[in-house]
């Protein structure tokens, strides 16, 4: 309940500096109405304003409420498309940064597996990487295992160009990540 009361705070705030009912029913649907009066991508554009203002501001304490509107933006944007990848990555940073690690890995997970299915090697095995570092952190073990195991698999498709492949080859093996059961215990 806290970071829904920080996000409303959040867009309270945002509305008095921004003036009168800066947001409208696109952010607060009526129940009982016409909840899609504005389209899904039209109100995933909107929050997703809302959350960068946030961060321009530069204040630290504003991360986590940008961050969860940057993830629901992500999560009203058509699956894979490089919209919702690029909003659940700077979403995990954000979660990372404020501490929740645990839901960062799961949205690194989520946006590395779109990223996989959109066909974007390259983003894909940067993001599971990035899914695997916090897991290793979190001592989560099969879960490094398997991010990682899928890097490296990806790195390995000759469709990779060779730059995305030698950048990801590169992190792979100067981040220490395990790649078996073995290297965990």
């Amino acid at each position: 309940m806290r970071g829904t009361s920080l996000v409303t705070f959040g867009l309270m705030a945002v509305a008095l500096v921004l003036g009168p009912n800066p947001l409208s029913a696109e952010l607060f649907p009526v129940q009982g109405g016409d909840q899609d009066q504005v389209a899904k991508p039209d109100r995933a554009e909107r929050l997703e304003a809302i959350a960068r203002d946030l961060l321009s501001d530069g204040d630290i304490g504003t991360w986590e409420q940008a961050a969860e509107l940057l993830e629901k933006s992500g999560r009203l944007r058509t699956v894979a498309s490089l919209e919702r990848i690029e909003d659940l990555r700077m979403a995990a940073c954000l979660f990372t940064w404020t501490g929740a690690k645990e839901h960062a890995r799961d949205l690194f997970q989520d946006a590395a597996d779109e990223a996989w299915q959109r066909g974007d090697l390259a983003l894909a095995a940067h993001t599971y990487l990035d899914a695997a570092v916090l897991s290793a952190e979190l001592k989560m073990g099969r879960h490094a295992i398997q991010a990682t195991r899928m890097a490296d698999q990806l790195a390995a498709s000759p469709e990779m160009a060779r730059a995305d492949r030698e950048a990801v080859t590169y992190r792979l093996e100067h981040l220490g990540l395990p790649m078996h059961l073995g290297e965990i215990m």
